[in-house]
């Protein structure tokens, strides 16, 4: 894109000729005012770019933000699953908070048994992947 405040700048100081077809004429100092504005203008829209630039990296960055925790929030309930299943299938309401679980043995049980690899998950799920 051409420069226009440095043309303006160009024929308000002789340097580059105006060719006027519709016999207007313009003095030079309102071609150097007109310049003037052309660069102010210039400059302000290249502000509002940086600042569009800016919002515009937050927004990807919250955007990357929210898909970690969803996919955070997905290993996490993949990882209750089973204790979610043992609740609801194999602990009956006499049973208080306090009450230690020990699996029943089948038929009793009905849902999965709780393995390592179940209480592995659940503490990925927890420390985000990382070992204690």
């Amino acid at each position: 894109m051409r420069d226009r405040a440095s043309e303006l700048r160009a024929i308000a100081d002789g340097r580059l000729m105006l060719n006027v077809r519709n016999g207007v004429t313009v003095s030079r100092s309102m071609l150097a005012r007109i310049a003037d504005e052309f660069e102010a203008m210039s400059t302000a829209l290249a502000a509002k770019d940086a600042e569009l630039a800016e919002v515009h990296q937050r927004y990807v960055d919250a955007n990357e933000a929210r898909i970690d925790a969803e996919a955070a929030l997905a290993e996490a309930r993949k990882a209750l699953e089973p204790f979610a299943l043992v609740a609801e299938h194999d602990i009956g309401e006499d049973e208080a908070d306090s009450d230690a679980f020990r699996p029943m043995p089948k038929p009793f049980n009905h849902a999965p048994q709780i393995t390592v690899g179940h209480l592995r998950a659940a503490r990925r799920a927890l420390t985000g992947g990382q070992e204690e």
